[in-house]
């Protein structure tokens, strides 16, 4: 998504239209492994009452980050700035 530019005065610039930008898009960039800060503390845990949190726990989690990324795509960077520019204005 970012280009660069190597001349002189160049810098950072984004290679899409902001239309095509989503905040999935945004997300996937920033290389976060995941969007919640839970999550199976012990995964080698001989406890069976813990292993049976944790696959209940980690089903969860994996089908709440695909709702959140499937919503993320959703949604366009311009909307956000397109939105925020008419809050500003008002």
């Amino acid at each position: 998504m970012p280009a660069s530019s190597p001349r002189h005065g160049g810098g950072w610039t984004l290679a899409r239209n902001l239309r095509s930008v989503t905040l999935g898009d945004v997300y996937d960039g920033l290389g976060t492994t995941t969007p919640f800060g839970i999550g199976v503390r012990d995964p080698q845990t001989k406890c069976p009452i813990e292993k049976g949190v944790n696959r209940a726990l980690g089903g969860a989690l994996r089908d709440a980050e695909a709702l959140l990324m499937t919503r993320l795509r959703t949604v366009a960077v311009a909307d956000i700035l397109s939105k925020a520019s008419r809050s500003r204005a008002s």
